[in-house]
C-alpha cells in the first residue's frame, strides 16, 4: 500500500512542479488574479465591474495579486491540499478504526492511501490550478474539524464551539465560491450528528438545525457584509439577479452526457469514482458476511453504514443535483474527489475484513491494474510537460505589450487601454478595465447569453457597464478608452468588427511588433 501511496504523491507532486514550471495554467485564474488586484486598489467586485464569481475571491486572489506571481498562488493551493489530505486521512481513520482497531498498521495503510489518491486526482490542471480543488480541501478541513470536536471527550466545551464556527466558516467560504456545495455542505451536520449522538433524536435535530443556521448566515454575512459597509446594496442584488440565470442551456441529460464523456476522457476519475455508490451496496450484498466476520458493536456498524450511505451517496448525490439545475464544466469533476477517495478506502477496507486476503496481495493487484491508470490521468501523459510553449506565448506577449504601454505612456502619462476579452495583461499591468466585465462575461454578452437576465430583470440599478448584446458595440465605443486591443480569434471578431466601423476608433497600422503577436489595437482619433 506505501508503495501505491508513494506513486499518487509523486504524481501530485510531479503535476505541481509541471504547472508552475510551465504556467500551463487554466484562463479563469487570469479572471480570479485580476479581481485580487482589484481589491489592492480599494475595488470592490460587483460595484464597478461586473463579475460572475463571489466577492470573497478577491480577499483570497489578493495575496498572489499582490506580488503578481502565478506561484504564489499555485504554493497557496498545495499547501491547501497537503492540509486536505492530512484531513482525509484523519476522517478515513476515524471511519475505519472500529473495523481494524486491533490492526493500526493496515488502518494507517489504508488511510495513507485515500489521502494520496486524493492528492493523485486533484493534480490536474483543471482542477490543481483552479478554485476547486481549494474549496475542496476547505470542505475537507471543515469535517475533520467536526468529527474531531464530536468523537474526543476530552475536548472542552470551548474548544468544540471554536471548532464548530472555524468548520461553518470553512465551508461558508467554500460555498461563496463555489455555490454547488451548498446543499452537501448544509448536510453535513445531519451526518455528524447522526453517527455521534447514539440515536438520541433531540440532540441530532438540534445540531443539524444549528449547523444550517450558522452556516446560512455566514454565508449571508460573508457576501452581503462589505456590500452593506461601502453602501453598495443595489449593486449586489442586481448581480445576484443577473447571475442567478443560467445562461448554459444543456438540458439535464446533455448534461449527464457531458458528464459520462469527461469520465471517458480520464480513465482514472472513472475508476475511483466507480465506488461512490458500489462501496455502499457492496457492504449490503455481502451483509451476512460482514456480521459475522467483523466483530463490532450494533452503533459502530451503525456509524459505518451511515459513513458509507453520507460520503458514498447522498454527498455526491446533492453535489451532482446543484449541477444539474445549472451547468457542468469538465473541472468540476474534482467536486466528487474527496468522496470518492474516502469511497475507495472503506472498500478495501472491508474488502480485506471479509475476504481475510493479506494487504500485500491487493497491493499487487492495485499496482498491476492501476499504474497505466494512474499515468495516463496526469502529468506523465502530458505531450507539454517538459514544454514551456504556453508560459513562452505568454511571456513573449507581455513584454512586447509592457514595452508599448510604456512607449505610449512616455507621450501621454495619463492615456488607459482595455483588453476586452484578455484579463492577463490587465493584473500584470495593474490596469483596471474601465466598468468593463471580465473578459469570460464579455464574451457571453457578445454571444447574447446574458440577454434573458436582462430581460426578466429590466430595471436593475448598478454602477458597472453591462447591456444586451445588441447595445455592447455602441457602449464600448461610448464607453471604450483610448486603446483597445483585440485578437481575432477570442471572440469571433466582434470587437474587430465593432470598432472597425466606428468613427471614434482607428485601427493602428503602424505597430510592427504588435503584429508579430497577432495583437492588433484601435485608438482613439485625434
Amino acid at each position: 500500500m506505501i508503495t501505491i501511496s508513494l506513486i499518487c504523491f509523486l504524481a501530485f507532486l510531479l503535476q505541481s512542479i509541471f504547472l508552475i514550471y510551465s504556467k500551463n495554467y487554466h484562463f479563469d485564474v487570469d479572471q480570479f488574479m485580476y479581481v485580487g488586484s482589484r481589491l489592492l486598489e480599494g475595488e470592490l467586485s460587483w460595484t464597478k465591474e461586473f463579475d460572475d464569481k463571489s466577492p470573497i475571491l478577491q480577499l483570497i486572489f489578493a495575496i498572489p495579486a499582490f506580488f503578481k506571481s502565478f506561484d504564489v498562488w499555485m504554493l497557496i493551493n498545495i499547501v491547501s491540499s497537503l492540509i486536505g489530505a492530512y484531513c482525509l486521512f484523519s476522517i478515513s481513520n476515524k471511519i475505519l478504526k472500529s473495523i481494524f482497531e486491533k490492526e493500526k498498521n493496515i488502518l494507517f495503510n489504508i488511510s495513507i492511501l485515500s489521502a494520496s489518491i486524493y492528492l493523485m486526482l486533484i493534480s490536474n490542471v483543471g482542477s490543481m490550478s483552479h478554485i476547486n480543488a481549494f474549496c475542496t480541501n476547505l470542505i475537507l478541513a471543515s469535517k475533520y474539524l467536526l468529527l474531531e470536536s464530536c468523537s474526543k471527550n476530552n475536548i472542552s466545551y470551548q474548544k468544540k464551539i471554536i471548532y464548530f464556527v472555524l468548520a461553518s466558516t470553512l465551508v461558508s467560504i467554500s460555498v461563496s465560491i463555489r455555490p454547488y456545495f451548498l446543499l452537501a455542505t448544509l448536510s453535513i451536520g445531519l451526518w455528524i450528528s447522526l453517527r455521534s449522538f447514539n440515536f438520541d433524536n433531540l440532540k441530532i435535530i438540534k445540531f443539524s438545525f444549528i449547523w444550517i443556521i450558522v452556516t446560512s448566515s455566514l454565508v449571508a454575512i460573508i457576501n452581503f457584509l462589505p456590500f452593506v459597509i461601502t453602501n453598495n446594496l443595489n449593486s449586489l442584488i442586481s448581480t445576484i439577479k443577473i447571475n442567478s440565470i443560467e445562461y448554459v442551456n444543456d438540458s439535464f441529460s446533455q448534461t449527464l452526457i457531458r458528464q459520462l464523456i469527461e469520465l471517458k476522457k480520464t480513465p482514472i476519475l472513472t475508476f475511483f469514482y466507480s465506488f461512490l455508490f458500489s462501496t455502499l451496496l457492496f457492504r449490503h450484498i455481502f451483509v451476512r458476511d460482514f456480521k459475522e466476520k467483523i466483530s463490532i458493536r450494533n452503533i459502530e456498524l451503525f456509524k459505518i453504514d451511515i459513513d458509507l450511505l453520507f460520503i458514498g451517496v447522498i454527498f455526491p448525490l446533492l453535489i451532482e443535483i446543484s449541477i444539474l439545475s445549472r451547468h457542468f464544466f469538465p473541472n468540476y469533476m474534482i467536486f466528487f474527489a474527496g468522496y470518492a477517495s474516502i469511497s475507495f478506502g472503506l472498500f478495501l477496507g472491508l474488502f480485506k475484513k471479509i475476504t481475510q486476503i493479506k494487504l500485500s496481495h491487493i497491493s499487487n493487484i492495485i499496482i498491476i491494474f492501476l499504474i497505466p491508470v494512474i499515468i495516463s490521468g496526469t502529468a506523465f501523459s502530458q505531450k507539454s510537460f517538459f514544454s514551456q510553449k504556453a508560459n513562452d506565448l505568454r511571456n513573449n506577449q507581455f513584454k512586447i505589450i509592457k514595452n508599448f504601454i510604456k512607449n505610449e505612456r512616455a507621450l501621454r502619462k495619463d492615456i488607459t487601454f482595455l483588453f476586452p476579452c484578455n484579463n492577463f495583461f490587465h493584473w500584470k499591468l495593474s490596469e483596471s478595465r474601465h466598468g468593463f466585465p471580465m473578459a469570460a462575461v464579455y464574451r457571453n454578452i457578445s454571444q447574447g447569453k446574458l440577454d434573458e437576465s436582462l430581460e426578466r430583470f429590466p430595471n436593475l440599478k448598478f454602477n458597472y457597464i453591462m447591456t444586451k448584446s445588441e447595445n455592447l458595440c455602441d457602449v464600448l465605443i461610448e464607453k471604450g478608452p483610448d486603446l483597445i486591443f483585440t485578437n481575432k480569434n477570442m471572440d469571433g471578431n466582434f470587437t474587430y468588427d465593432c470598432l472597425e466601423k466606428s468613427n471614434k476608433y482607428a485601427l493602428d497600422k503602424n505597430q510592427k511588433a504588435l503584429g508579430k503577436i497577432k495583437w492588433l489595437v484601435f485608438r482613439v482619433k485625434k
